[in-house]
């Protein structure tokens, strides 16, 4: 099976200051993670989702990966750290639903969620590059799903994801390791908030990709931002473009040592 392997392109980059504090706590492996890590750091959740921040998000990408292309001799030597949970909000992260299909882009998948003794179809779509991120990922981390949204509507969009990615990339281990809903939220000043403990109590080993910001109320130094897709742009990268960020967050020790400048600078 052969998963996405990211290529350098060719660019003519100038050399990019460090974006964190020195840390005499880092190890070896978190100081060759910060190459890729630090230009990620210090301008997620410095610009809105807007263009600008788009374009930002592009080009810090392509760095990145010249950064992690360079670094592959050093990442193959680091000491083998304990293999970490990435934690994936499903609704405008993974996919997007609707009540109503998209006439001029139809709905690849649809359930029909019964709700007060009415039958309602949701038309499922998923994000651009979800089953190359899924497939690659998951050799990297145990792949949690947690969702506010019920077990009725979460598990059969879950069940398809899960084909849709063994029919592209076949292997006989299960993508998604465990399910987390809407009850194991918490509920706080009338939202739904997510505390990782319920999956790994210790967060040195966990991190939480969301596209709400309330959902990282609890555990702000484990928080991965990425901004909200509604079916809105088929040329979407914010999945693909994480590639190099998350494989080298695999390697850290703490991966609150990297994501906690982030919280800091982005105020949660």
């Amino acid at each position: 099976m052969e998963f996405h392997t990211l290529q350098a392109p060719t660019l003519n980059l100038l050399p990019l200051e460090a974006g964190l504090p020195h840390n005499s706590n880092f190890t070896e492996s978190d100081r060759s993670a910060q190459n890729i890590l630090n230009v990620f750091i210090s301008l997620v959740h410095s610009f809105p989702t807007t263009e600008i921040f788009d374009s930002l998000l592009t080009s810090l990408s392509n760095h990145c990966r010249v950064l992690w292309t360079k670094d592959q001799e050093t990442t193959a030597g680091f000491e083998k750290v304990k293999r970490k949970t990435l934690v994936l909000d499903m609704d405008e992260t993974l996919i997007h639903s609707r009540l109503q299909e998209d006439v001029d882009s139809p709905a690849p998948f649809k359930i029909n969620v019964p709700f007060e003794n009415t039958d309602c179809i949701y038309y499922v779509y998923d994000r651009p590059h979800v089953c190359e991120f899924l497939a690659t990922v998951a050799q990297w981390y145990d792949l949690v799903i947690f969702t506010a949204s019920i077990s009725d509507y979460a598990d059969p969009i879950i069940d398809w994801l899960e084909r849709e990615v063994k029919a592209k990339y076949p292997s006989s281990n299960p993508v998604i390791k465990s399910r987390y809903y809407r009850q194991h939220c918490t509920y706080y000043n009338g939202i739904f908030t997510k505390d990782l403990t319920q999956i790994e109590c210790d967060l040195r080993d966990v991190a939480l990709l969301d596209n709400s910001e309330f959902s990282f109320l609890i555990n702000p130094e484990n928080a991965i931002p990425i901004r909200s897709w509604t079916n809105d742009d088929e040329n979407d990268l914010a999945l693909h473009d994480l590639f190099a960020f998350l494989n080298a967050l695999s390697h850290v020790e703490d991966v609150r040592s990297v994501l906690r400048s982030r919280s800091t600078s982005s105020g949660y």
